[in-house]
């Protein structure tokens, strides 16, 4: 399937949640309708994205990284395998069906596949699916190449190879984890004829990463042995279980760390009781490199959420402070145009100075008149929502919303602003 997520059709999506929860009653709850279908809309349909250096609202489709999007492309993939994949599996034409979220994986005639993608692409105008068959190209399932003569693990593209390096600051452990990690990965799936091959990528991506050749081919070869004795491990492993196992977590401070641990572990278990076995396990804390540096890029102002802020009038000077756990790209919207019972909507109206400036550029001054030509309204809407938004900065923030409702009340209080006075929406400093 072509990009799930971003094209999950989120009203019908809605309707399905809503239908199997107060309809079939699948899942019990003594949430209000309304209330469900407002809070999933309102979180799917109101993220605000920037696109070269444009902000953008989510109207369709769930964003990529959010925690509903899995849920909801499961919900959405589940009311499909109903309507459409199980009635052709009863009836014969679907001779084997698998699928996880966008991966299926059919056998079918080859006379009825054209019958079958026609349908899955009819289910939704949004959801487009494409067909691979195994004579035109290889497969991929899963992250897997499926071939005639056995099953291997497909290679993006885009996969730079790039792990940590044998010359990174960080425990020998974590250095060479990665390294494990993909050969148990390839001998565990791979066929036997696929697996050498598998084997010399994890070796160049070994040597991409400074490891030398004698060090990669003595982890990649124990790794292997350690494969392929599962059954010895599981047995050390029930033995293991008897012991009584304690963690001790350091900070990583290079080879001196090592040396101190050990000789510290040596004291503990002078003093531990010979007759009940004890496996003391360390572990190490090591600095990220987000510590010394932000490694990701910077979240533009109005995308931010949970903020104090303050819009100051370039018409008078008047200021405003409120607090908003939404993103002030919503939140400015709102003040500019949407919420016509907003301090700063009214004033903006009211203000002489702004229709000054708006006059100067030749915007219809007054948010009331009547606009016939619908160009014109929207070109006046934009206009008030940009001097919002270029007029607002943020002050204060935090995750939690009843500190935020004091850190915008101190704000207040110190700076006084003109439009906040008579509102009584801000917290009420007391002592007690």
């Amino acid at each position: 399937m072509e990009s799930l997520f971003t094209n999950v059709p989120i009203k019908r999506t809605i309707d399905i949640i809503l239908k199997r929860i107060y309809q079939n009653h699948e899942i019990s709850t003594n949430m209000n309708k309304r209330t469900l279908k407002k809070l999933i809309t309102d979180t799917c349909t109101k993220t605000a994205f920037s696109f070269n250096n444009k902000l953008y609202q989510q109207k369709d489709g769930v964003s990529m990284g959010s925690s509903l999007g899995p849920v909801l492309a499961n919900i959405i993939m589940t009311e499909l395998e109903n309507k459409i994949i199980k009635p052709l599996i009863t009836d014969g034409t679907i001779k084997f069906y698998s699928g996880f979220v966008d991966d299926t994986l059919l056998i079918v005639k080859p006379e009825n596949v054209k019958q079958i993608h026609d349908q899955l692409n009819k289910f939704d105008k949004n959801l487009r699916f494409t067909v691979h068959m195994i004579e035109d190209v290889v497969p991929h399932f899963l992250n897997l190449e499926l071939t005639p003569d056995g099953i291997s693990i497909s290679q993006k593209d885009t996969n730079t190879g790039l792990y940590v390096n044998f010359n990174s600051y960080v425990p020998w452990s974590h250095r060479i984890s990665w390294i494990r990690s993909l050969v148990t990965r390839a001998s565990s799936i791979c066929s036997p004829n696929k697996l050498q091959s598998k084997i010399k990528i994890i070796k160049r991506f070994a040597s991409w990463n400074s490891f030398p050749k004698s060090i990669a081919n003595t982890l990649i070869n124990k790794a292997l042995t350690t494969s392929a004795n599962k059954e010895n491990i599981k047995t050390n492993l029930d033995e293991k279980s008897k012991e009584t196992v304690i963690y001790f977590r350091f900070p990583f401070y290079g080879d001196k760390c090592f040396a101190l641990m050990k000789s510290c572990l040596c004291k503990i278990r002078s003093k531990c009781k010979k007759d009940h076995p004890i496996n003391f396990r360390l572990l190490y804390d090591v600095t990220k490199m987000e510590f010394f540096c932000n490694t990701k890029d910077k979240t533009p102002m109005l995308n931010q959420s949970f903020v104090v802020y303050e819009f100051k009038c370039p018409g008078c000077d008047a200021n405003y402070i409120g607090k908003t756990e939404r993103t002030l790209f919503e939140r400015s919207e709102e003040h500019a145009w949407k919420d016509k019972n907003s301090v700063v909507f009214n004033h903006l109206n009211e203000c002489h100075g702004v229709q000054h400036i708006f006059n100067m550029n030749r915007i219809a001054p007054s948010l009331f008149s009547d606009i016939d030509n619908v160009d014109d309204a929207q070109d006046i809407r934009a206009s008030y929502i940009n001097l919002v938004q270029q007029n607002t900065r943020i002050i204060d923030r935090h995750p939690n919303w009843n500190i935020l409702l004091f850190k915008e009340a101190i704000k207040i209080k110190e700076r006084k602003p003109v439009l906040n006075t008579g509102l009584k929406a801000s917290k009420e400093l007391k002592l007690f």
